[in-house]
């Protein structure tokens, strides 16, 4: 009997192959309830440079009263509202305020707000309201990450290799204390403060070994020095008293007063390539943010060969001690749509609702944030039908909405009518192109479906592939997503087993969105990863539920297989193959799922694998759990469970096996 967790209710993700753990890969996946493996929130894009050009990708993003979240971009500053997802971000153009870009950092120092540039630090005084530039000059080059020194009521500002030390209060002519000088084959990609020491990572500049170094903020030099088996520390972040590292070699290692200890690692630390090309970075200083237990990690392999591993979606990792490093949340172009129709925009008659062109499709979700428009309740979950590009009507449920049974609408309501939609332009790419900045939501809001737990910055491809897009991105606990684990490849004790009935106990599903898809596989189809060198591995949607590819491993598809789209228009979308036509290398593929945001001009990239699908479980079984006969046999058998909705949660998986080839004669 193949029982899994196991008997200690124990999750655990290894990593280093699909032989370890009782978790091989994961993808949108929480274990913050001990115990259960449940479905991440969905991951949704609160804003994007399509939207406005001056918002590029975030560097870093931080906490105040007067900007709610301030993100500094690779271009210009950006005001996000707490409610993240409730209003898009708007530029900000108070007099004075720094023009930021990709080397700016953003700390608070006493009762100061410092923003470093590439040239300059400037800084923002929440009593008085006004920027000031402190006249301190940095070198064009490399990060200028920040840090204060408590101990010392001091604030270190990075350039290159050097680290100047400023006093309290910093001023337009600040205090310079001294400088620390590294040698110059460093330079200098993050601090983190702890116990009176300041901890600097670096990247070596000629590919040799990065060190991590210690100063205490007396002298002109570091006290210690610290070899990585890496040429980059990508970023230092204090957890649970201690000094984590996350290295270009995909590794997260704690400081232990004399080196460093192993901890965890990514799927790539276990193979022979490296998450950093040398030239490139593509994870950045604030991709670290500690949070009680859990560590969270905003991480990306994009730079380091054109082959991506599969079992390594890119996006936030977790690093937690009693489960190991996990993937929580994917990087999304699903950009929310605001509408504020007024009471022009409603009309009673017809009980449509005027949007913005293009109107998104019937059964996308909607949540009506402000009003008063009779028939509607603010904060309630709705669904839309489209009745042409700028109209739609809403219904209490999806199944309303299919079968277009609108809500009647009584009254047009007030001047402040808004509705938050959230179109499915993707559930995650699995693969991303940069992570740059990361934010705890320290101050979680009643409104959770407009935020929560985190805000991050990135970049991920346009639905077209026609380039990449900076965005920040939060979490919405109250609408779609979806994600899948993979279990290890379960060996028989003998040469092969029947692989008899199998089970699956979950927690009840409580929306018409949710479902869970068992699948399963006795061969090893060897795509392990993809290479992305050139365009093969590209579709390009021509309906809902038809793309059109010139892989020539194509060939070797047969209807039944799963094609996971990694990134681009459905992003995050599994399903399976129903029917192939090939016409001269033009492969004409149709599936047994809708992506029901298509529009002319979409493209993806896909792979294909050989994971057949067993069963589709929805809200209607009330049961908890499935039981089925699997009549498989194999030396191996290995589950792929898909999962779709809102928190849908797995409690435990069985297989009963029994030998069918013994080992002795």
């Amino acid at each position: 009997m193949i029982n899994l967790p196991n008997q200690t209710k124990q999750w655990k993700q290894a990593n280093n192959s699909d032989l370890y753990g009782n978790i091989s890969v994961t993808k949108n996946i929480n274990f913050d309830k001990e115990g259960y493996l449940r479905l991440s929130n969905s991951s949704r894009a609160a804003m994007h440079s399509v939207i406005d050009a001056d918002f590029d990708v975030p560097a870093t993003i931080i906490y105040n009263e007067d900007y709610g979240f301030f993100t500094a971009t690779w271009d210009l500053p950006f005001s996000a509202n707490e409610r993240v997802l409730s209003a898009y971000p708007t530029q900000i153009t108070t007099s004075g305020v720094p023009s930021t870009d990709i080397e700016t950092d953003a700390v608070f120092f006493n009762d100061k707000m410092v923003v470093s540039q590439d040239t300059d630090v400037d800084y923002y005084d929440l009593a008085t309201d006004t920027w000031t530039d402190t006249n301190i000059t940095l070198t064009d080059d490399g990060q200028h990450p920040m840090c204060s020194l408590l101990s010392l009521n001091a604030l270190a500002i990075a350039n290159v290799n050097t680290i100047g030390l400023y006093a309290n209060p910093i001023s337009a002519t600040p205090v310079l204390i001294t400088t620390c000088t590294l040698n110059s084959t460093f330079e200098i990609t993050s601090l983190a403060y702890l116990n009176q020491n300041l901890y600097i990572g670096t990247r070596n500049k000629y590919g040799g070994h990065a060190f991590m170094f210690v100063w205490n903020g007396q002298g002109s030099a570091a006290q210690q020095a610290y070899e990585t088996d890496s040429n980059i520390i990508f970023s230092l972040c204090v957890h649970k008293s201690s000094i984590m590292a996350l290295t270009g070699q995909g590794e997260l290692v704690a400081f232990n007063g004399g080196g460093f200890t192993h901890l965890d690692a990514f799927p790539i630390f276990y193979t022979d390539r490296a998450v950093n090309n040398g030239a490139s970075i593509g994870n950045y200083k604030n991709i670290m943010k500690s949070n009680g237990d859990v560590l969270y990690i905003l991480f990306n392999n994009s730079q380091n060969t054109t082959n991506k591993l599969l079992g390594q979606p890119d996006g936030v990792w977790c690093y937690d001690s009693s489960v190991g490093l996990y993937h929580k949340y994917s990087m999304s172009n699903a950009l929310v749509v605001i509408t504020e129709p007024g009471t022009a925009g409603v009309n009673i008659t017809t009980n449509e609702i005027t949007v913005a062109s293009p109107a998104v499709p019937t059964g996308t979700e909607v949540f009506y944030g402000e009003g008063t428009i009779g028939g509607l309740t603010v904060g309630t979950k709705y669904f839309t039908i489209k009745v042409d590009a700028t109209h739609v009507k809403l219904a209490t449920t999806k199944a309303n909405a299919l079968a277009g049974t609108p809500i009647t609408l009584t009254t047009t309501g007030s001047a402040v009518n808004k509705f938050v939609f959230y179109p499915n332009i993707d559930f995650g790419a699995t693969l991303a192109t940069r992570t740059m900045a990361l934010c705890v939501i320290d101050r979680p809001t009643t409104n959770s479906e407009y935020g929560t737990d985190l805000i991050w910055g990135g970049e991920v491809e346009l639905r077209a592939l026609t380039g990449d897009n900076g965005f920040m991105g939060t979490t919405s606990d109250k609408v779609e997503n979806r994600g899948y684990f993979i279990t290890p490849k379960v060996f028989s004790s003998e040469v092969t087993d029947n692989f008899n009935l199998l089970t699956v106990k979950f927690s009840p599903l409580t929306s018409e969105l949710d479902k869970i898809i068992i699948k399963y596989r006795t061969v090893d189809d060897m795509r392990h990863e993809i290479n992305l060198n050139s365009s093969a591995w590209q579709a390009t949607w021509t309906s809902t539920n038809t793309f059109t590819t010139t892989q020539t491993d194509f060939s070797s598809a047969i209807v039944g297989d799963e094609v996971e789209f990694l990134k681009g228009a459905g992003g995050g979308t599994l399903a399976h193959i129903t029917e192939i036509v090939n016409n001269s290398g033009t492969y004409t593929v149709t599936i047994d799922e809708t992506f029901d945001n298509y529009a002319t001009g979409d493209k993806a990239v896909f792979v294909f694998r050989n994971w057949k699908k067993i069963t589709s479980i929805d809200w209607t079984n009330t049961l908890g759990y499935y039981s089925k006969q699997l009549g498989a046999s194999g030396k191996f058998i290995q589950l792929k469970i898909e999962l779709r909705g809102i928190g849908v949660q797995i409690e435990e998986v069985k297989v009963d096996n029994k030998f069918l080839l013994p080992a002795k004669a």
